[in-house]
């Protein structure tokens, strides 16, 4: 009699599918939104007291929105797990510092209309996020988790091994 051991597999392989269904959609967005306001919040009037605090906060919240983001479509992209749950909590996580870096950059958006287009972005983003975060929660409920998902579809292969003693 042996052990046996089961997990699920994932095949790392391109899968471009996966941006037609809804979750890459939300990905490609969260990038988009993520770098332009990472790029708004760099190119901004910021050289004395306030504004040049506020746009470090923004930089940093928006920096780490943006890789995040990105490495999560790339995971996704090559058929790679993701982890629903932990996936969920950090869009919120997100969600929160970005609501956080468009109010920090609102005041002296009315002489610096590049702060008004990054408050605008980063609470894009933000939304996208916490649509995102609830989507994620509704897949995992549904029973989805370690699972490739592509093109809408779910697929999930098992591997078992089994250790002969």
């Amino acid at each position: 009699m042996g052990l046996v051991f089961s997990r699920g597999v994932g095949q790392p392989r391109f899968n471009p599918g996966y941006l037609k269904g809804l979750g890459g959609v939300l990905k490609v967005l969260e990038v988009v939104f993520a770098l332009i306001a990472f790029i708004l919040a760099f190119s901004g009037y910021f050289n004395y007291g306030y504004f040049f605090n506020s746009a470090g906060w923004v930089k940093f919240a928006t920096g780490v929105a943006w890789i995040s983001s990105f490495l999560w479509l790339i995971m996704y992209m090559c058929n790679m797990y993701p982890w629903l749950l932990y996936e969920a909590i950090f869009d919120f996580i997100l969600a929160a510092m970005l609501l956080i870096a468009g109010a920090v950059m609102i005041r002296g958006a009315d002489f610096d209309s590049t702060r008004g287009a990054c408050v605008f972005f980063c609470w894009a983003a933000m939304i996208v996020y916490i649509i995102d975060g609830i989507y994620n929660l509704r897949l995992r409920r549904s029973g989805v988790t370690n699972a490739s998902i592509g093109s809408g579809n779910v697929v999930t292969t098992t591997q078992t091994t089994v250790i002969k003693t």
